[in-house]
């Protein structure tokens, strides 16, 4: 098996038309399918997992890749595990010119919630490299809408429907 190598800058393509109760990612994506709707995604960084960001754009799997950037981003950033390449029902499809986090993806004022009901945290991107998190109670966790509250491996797929419609 071909070891995937992700880097920062690269474009990737989520299908919007796959079953969502398929947990173990038994569906794959065809070069048949390229033409249906699919929302695009940019990874910022990556360690263990992968923080990236979802645009605005839908559109099939040729979009050009400015016009993916020039569409504005729909939530940033979203701390993912990379199971959708792995297991190829994402695509990478391109990648930004000379990518840098902090022009394109205005690194440093990104921020992300994550954890569970009662033990929220902030994290501030900007702050020693991410390395310092405040915690917040339920309540501010949920006012915080600016902010991407991390979820199940799915959450992308699932949500970014609900997400494009509302904007």
């Amino acid at each position: 098996m071909n070891k995937i190598v992700v880097h920062a800058g690269d474009i990737f393509c989520i299908p919007l038309f796959m079953p969502k109760d398929d947990w173990k990612l038994k569906a794959k994506l065809s070069d048949n399918d390229l033409d249906k709707d699919f929302a695009f995604g940019r990874v910022i960084e990556t360690s263990s997992s992968v923080l990236v960001e979802i645009f605005k754009k839908i559109g099939s799997a040729q979009t050009s890749i400015s016009e993916i950037e020039n569409s504005g981003v729909l939530f940033a950033p979203l701390q993912i595990f990379w199971d959708g390449i792995i297991k190829k029902r994402w695509r990478i499809i391109g990648k930004t010119d000379c990518y840098d986090k902090y022009k394109h993806s205005n690194d440093e004022s990104l921020k992300m919630i994550f954890g569970v009901d009662g033990d929220f945290r902030l994290r501030n991107f900007a702050s020693c490299q991410g390395k310092k998190a405040i915690w917040l109670s339920t309540t501010s966790a949920l006012r915080a809408t600016t902010y991407t509250r991390l979820g199940l491996k799915f959450w992308a797929e699932t949500n970014l429907i609900a997400a494009l419609s509302n904007c």
